[in-house]
C-alpha cells in the first residue's frame, strides 16, 4: 500500500494516464416526448420535417453489425424514435470508431402503427418506442383514433405463439389483421432478434427479402456458402449478402452469444435451407 501510494505521489503524470485509460462510467440518458411523436399520435401523420424518427437498421449505426454491412441499403419502413435509440450519453473521450453500444440495445416491446393515408387499410410504417413513451402516451393514443399502440415480443421460444400479427394487445385506431405488409413484418422480427418463423410460407417471404436460396439456383445464379444468390435478386435490393449483419445483430447483440443453431434463423445464418418439416411441429403445437 505505501509503495503505491509513494508511486502515485512521484509520478502523479502515469496515475492520470491510468485513470484516462479506464473505462468511463457510462451515464443514462434522460427521457424526453419529442414533439414530432406528440404530433404523430394526435394527427396520425409524420411531420413534414421531423428530426426524431429514424430507420430503425440505421438507428444501429453505433453497433459492431454496423462494422460488417452497408446499413444504409437496408429497408427504411421499420421506424424507431430517439427515445428508444438513445440509451446512454455517449463519452466525451469516445471515437466513433471505438464506441460501440451492443450491450445497451433496448428491447423491442412497443409498437406505434401507421396507416396509409390513401389506404388506411394498410400499414405504411411502424415505429418502436419506449417504454416511457409509451407510459406517457397512452392515454393520448387511448383516446383518439390516429395511430394505434401495440405490445410486441420477439419469438425466442419456438413453443411460443408469434406476436407479430401485433393482436395481443392494442390500443387506439382500429386495427385491421393483416394490414401489415410481410416485408414491414419480417423486418420487426429481424430487428428486434426473433428466432422463429411461423411457416414455410413466411420463410420463403424472408429468403426472397433478404436475396437468399430456397431452391435449386437458375441458370447464372451463383450462391455462396451463405445462402446469398449472386448476381442479387433479392426484393430488398440488397447488393451484398446480409448473413455477417444478421449473425451479429442476432447472435452477438440480441441473443449475447446464446446458441441459435437449432432455431429457424440459426440454420438460415449457417446457410441451412428450411424444407416444410422444419415447420411441422410448430403447426402441432399451436394445435391447429
Amino acid at each position: 500500500m505505501v509503495t503505491n501510494y509513494v508511486q502515485r505521489e512521484l509520478a502523479p503524470e502515469k496515475e492520470e494516464e491510468r485513470q484516462a485509460e479506464r473505462p468511463k462510467k457510462m451515464v443514462a440518458a434522460k427521457h424526453a416526448i419529442h414533439p414530432d411523436v406528440q404530433e404523430l399520435v394526435d394527427t396520425g401523420r409524420f411531420p413534414t420535417h421531423h428530426t426524431t424518427f429514424k430507420p430503425a437498421f440505421q438507428a444501429l449505426g453505433s453497433t459492431s453489425a454496423a462494422r460488417v454491412c452497408d446499413i444504409s441499403e437496408l429497408p427504411v419502413d421499420l421506424l424507431v424514435t430517439e427515445d428508444f435509440a438513445r440509451t446512454i450519453k455517449k463519452p466525451a473521450v469516445s471515437k466513433d470508431d471505438t464506441y460501440i453500444i451492443d450491450s445497451y440495445l433496448r428491447p423491442v416491446q412497443w409498437i406505434l402503427s401507421v396507416a396509409k393515408r390513401d389506404n388506411p387499410r394498410v400499414i405504411q410504417n411502424l415505429v418502436i418506442i419506449s417504454p416511457h413513451e409509451a407510459n406517457q402516451l397512452r392515454h393520448f393514443i387511448k383516446g383518439r383514433s390516429a395511430v394505434t399502440l401495440h405490445v410486441y415480443m420477439p419469438r425466442t421460444n419456438e413453443g411460443y405463439s408469434p406476436l407479430d400479427n401485433l393482436q395481443l394487445y392494442n390500443i387506439g385506431r382500429v386495427f385491421i389483421p393483416g394490414s401489415v405488409p410481410p416485408s414491414l413484418t419480417a423486418q420487426l422480427n429481424l430487428f428486434a432478434g426473433s428466432l422463429y418463423l411461423d411457416s414455410y410460407q413466411e420463410y420463403s417471404e424472408l429468403c426472397d427479402f433478404l436475396g437468399l436460396s430456397r431452391t435449386t439456383p437458375q441458370q447464372g445464379q451463383q450462391v455462396y456458402a451463405d445462402g446469398f444468390i449472386s448476381p442479387p435478386v433479392g426484393k430488398w435490393g440488397l447488393k451484398a449478402s446480409p448473413i455477417p449483419f444478421l449473425r451479429a445483430l442476432l447472435m452477438r447483440i440480441r441473443r449475447e452469444g446464446d446458441g441459435l443453431e437449432k432455431t429457424h434463423l440459426g440454420k438460415i445464418l449457417n446457410g441451412v435451407r428450411l424444407e416444410e418439416a422444419d415447420f411441422v411441429k410448430d403447426v402441432e403445437m399451436s394445435g391447429t
